[in-house]
This record gives C-alpha cells, sequence and structure tokens, in this order.
C-alpha cells in the first residue's frame, strides 16, 4: 500500500454490497487508490470473493444483536451501504450498530437524485431513504454523507430508461410544444465515476471531508438532454433518423403511463423505470450541475460520452 500524499487521508473502509453495480466500482476505486484498509461484509451464506488485501467478514448484519457486527465496526472509520432498493431495510441494524461501534461517516445508500427537487414528489425511492438518513441523526455518533448522482448512466440507458431504447431504436422525447421535445438537461453519473468520486471524496484530508457531515455531495459525469443522448447513440451505432420511432410526450403524459402502468403487478418495473425520464422534465431538479463537485480537483479527467455510450452499445 503506497503513502497517502498531502491531500490524501488513508481511512478503515467497510462496504456492503461490494458485488453489487454500485458496490463492486467503489470496492475497485478504493482499491486503486492503494491509500485505504478495506472490508466487506457479506451475509453467511454469501458465496462473494474478494482480492487478497480485502478483509471480509461473514455476519450476519441483518441484526443489531449480533456482537460481532459490532466488534468488526469497532475498527472503522466509514462504512459504506450500496445494496438493491429491495434491502434499503438492512440499514437500520447496520447503523445502530455503525453507532454501537462509534463508526465517524456513513454513506447510506443513496446514489440517486436531488433529495430537494421537486423529483421528489414523484419518484419515491427518493423519499424512502429520509427514514435512514434519519436514523444516522437520531443515534447522534455518526454523520452520515449522501451522494447524489442522479441516474446511474449505463445501467438506465441498457434498459431504455432515459427515453432511448438502443435495441429497439424507438425514442420517447420529454418536452412541451413551446420549448420543444428532448431538449432539457439532466445530470447523469456513470458507475465507474460514481466509485471514483466516492473514493476520491473519502481520501480527503479530515478537515475537508468534516465538510460534508450530514450533507450532500453531488456526483456527475454529464448533463446532457435526451437529443444529445440520441444523438450520441446514432453516432455510435451508425443509424440514421430514418431508422429511429420517436415520440413526443409532455410531464403529464409521462405520469399518467407510468401510474398507469405501476398499478398492475406484471408491468410494475417499466412504469417505475419509466417514471426515470422525469429527470428530464422542467424545473423538477434533474439538472444539478451547478452543484457538482468537481472532479478534476479530485484528479479524474473528463468522460467522453461517445466513448462510454459505445460501451453500452
Amino acid at each position: 500500500m503506497s503513502p497517502p500524499t498531502k491531500q490524501q487521508q488513508g481511512r478503515s473502509i467497510a462496504l456492503v454490497g461490494a458485488g453489487g453495480h454500485i458496490g463492486k466500482p467503489i470496492l475497485d476505486a478504493l482499491l486503486a487508490l492503494g491509500i485505504h484498509d478495506i472490508t466487506i461484509l457479506t451475509r453467511p451464506d454469501s458465496a462473494s470473493t474478494a482480492p487478497a488485501n480485502v478483509k471480509v467478514h461473514q455476519t450476519n448484519y441483518t441484526t443489531t444483536e449480533e456482537p460481532a457486527l459490532v466488534e468488526i465496526l469497532s475498527t472503522i472509520d466509514v462504512l459504506i451501504v450500496a445494496v438493491a432498493f429491495t434491502a434499503y431495510a438492512v440499514q437500520t441494524p447496520l447503523f445502530r450498530a455503525a453507532a454501537a461501534a462509534g463508526v465517524k461517516y456513513i454513506l447510506p445508500c443513496e446514489f440517486g437524485g436531488d433529495p430537494n427537487a421537486k423529483l421528489r414528489q414523484h419518484l419515491d425511492v427518493i423519499s424512502e431513504k429520509d427514514q435512514y438518513r434519519a436514523l444516522v441523526e437520531e443515534l447522534g455518533v455518526s454523520s452520515w454523507i449522501g451522494v447524489v448522482c442522479g441516474p446511474w448512466f449505463e445501467f438506465t440507458i441498457q434498459m431504455g430508461g432515459l427515453g432511448v431504447d438502443v435495441r429497439s431504436k424507438t425514442a420517447s422525447l420529454l418536452g412541451s410544444e413551446d420549448k420543444g421535445f428532448g431538449v432539457q438537461k439532466a445530470s447523469v453519473t456513470t458507475f465507474k465515476r460514481t466509485g471514483e468520486m466516492v473514493a476520491g471524496l473519502l481520501s480527503l484530508p479530515e478537515e475537508k471531508l468534516a465538510a460534508y457531515k450530514n450533507r450532500w455531495v453531488f456526483f456527475s459525469s454529464f448533463t446532457i438532454s435526451q437529443q444529445e443522448l440520441l444523438d450520441s447513440v446514432k453516432r455510435v451505432t451508425g443509424s440514421g433518423e430514418g431508422q429511429w420511432t420517436i415520440k413526443e410526450w409532455t410531464v403529464e403524459e409521462l405520469l399518467a403511463t407510468s401510474k398507469q402502468k405501476m398499478q398492475e403487478q406484471e408491468t410494475f418495473m417499466e412504469g417505475r423505470l419509466m417514471m426515470l425520464q422525469l429527470v428530464f422534465g422542467e424545473g423538477l431538479g434533474g439538472d444539478f450541475s451547478a452543484k457538482v463537485l468537481d472532479s478534476e480537483e479530485l484528479g479524474l479527467q473528463p468522460e467522453d460520452l461517445d466513448e462510454v455510450v459505445r460501451g453500452v452499445v
């Protein structure tokens, strides 16, 4: 492990969900820095593997009655939770154990939209996370740092969730007759850049990291419109205008359609994914570019949109 620079500080970091969509890029980025002592928490029945320089503890982190969990966390500076939205509830026992162990920082499972934007009125996946941050504050030991990164770019494109479906060559562009369709911008972040910025953030000297106690930190790879995304996909795939079917619709039409789909079990996930297009709704807060932490200050170079899209395609 190389010694940290004057601009970096190594920490003891525990990660839950290290094999997931966002957990793995975070682990990879932390390992690449080579200055942190990393521990992975897995369930007792997990078959997960990890690099030789990473500690793996199999423990029941779904209950605070597990003494081993508190003991493991007693040496940890930062706890990161990167689980699927279906597993948010595991944060309650984890955060109680973290408080009992004296963990200084917690990165709860946020990794989504701006919680203070109007988007939260429509996306329950934002508001349902409030209770876990509130618990951290109530316990009064740890401080949370909330990561806002917008939609996960690669995953959402693969699912057609940004309104541009590469497989079917169809695009649903959000907007209005007077303002145009597909022109509103939104902030999005790749898995890799989210991991890199989490690692960079957690490597800041204490006086700089402490500035984010019980606050939000905003990451972004690109702030783009649906039209710019569509143009990139066309360039990468070599497809022409006539090969695409374009639909234009308003926020009201999107909401009505997605809510209808979410009422039926077989189309629930389709409706929920459709809702993500609301980041391109005017005035809803999907564009948070003015708040984004400068990635170059963390030593990261700008990403290339076409290159990322090419990797997805």
